[in-house]
């Protein structure tokens, strides 16, 4: 990547709207998009908020493979490099990714996406674990980086969920640099 090109934030789900909320103050990006069900109202940054109704079209998304107008013109329309996070395992994350990933693949420039992503920990259930690795799986080939936070905890002991996404989010701003 060049010094001079461009860097954006897609947040995905709870997740990424929380992830959001904590470090886009500290972050030296050009542009941020939240898309959850809930506005992270965050004053001090300057966001594009997409309003995504869990319930009723996070399960449309991942079985049809739909997203907004207004996501889609984002995602063809930025310039430079955007780090599209989400955490996997249990709804809204996946549904947007795998969507997000899939409309990717018929750009022309699929590669200025980059999809940071991470899958929880065993301890959370085999359902999520499963699912998240499935999701991963079927966006093999676009650009992506993805980790299990059961990976991350090596050499920690063992961690409450809180000590999971926390160590997640230093992986994270590690991946967007």
């Amino acid at each position: 990547m060049k010094k001079d090109q461009k860097k954006h934030l897609l947040a995905l789900g709870s997740y990424g709207s929380s992830f959001f909320s904590s470090y886009a103050k500290d972050l030296k990006l050009d542009s941020f998009t939240v898309i959850n069900d809930i506005d992270p109202n965050e004053d001090e940054v300057p966001y594009k908020y997409i309003f995504f109704p869990e319930k009723k079209l996070f399960s449309n998304i991942t079985a049809r493979k739909k997203m907004p107008e207004r996501l889609k013109e984002i995602l063809t329309t930025l310039d430079g490099d955007i780090f599209c996070i989400a955490a996997l395992g249990f709804g809204s994350g996946n549904g947007l990714y795998e969507a997000i990933g899939q409309f990717v693949k018929t750009l022309e420039n699929p590669e200025k996406i980059k999809f940071i992503s991470l899958r929880p920990p065993e301890k959370e259930g085999r359902y999520p674990v499963e699912v998240a690795e499935r999701v991963v799986l079927g966006l093999t080939d676009l650009n992506q980086r993805s980790i299990s936070l059961e990976d991350l905890k090596i050499g920690y002991g063992l961690c409450t969920s809180e000590e999971y996404f926390l160590l997640g989010d230093h992986w994270v701003l590690k991946q967007i640099g």
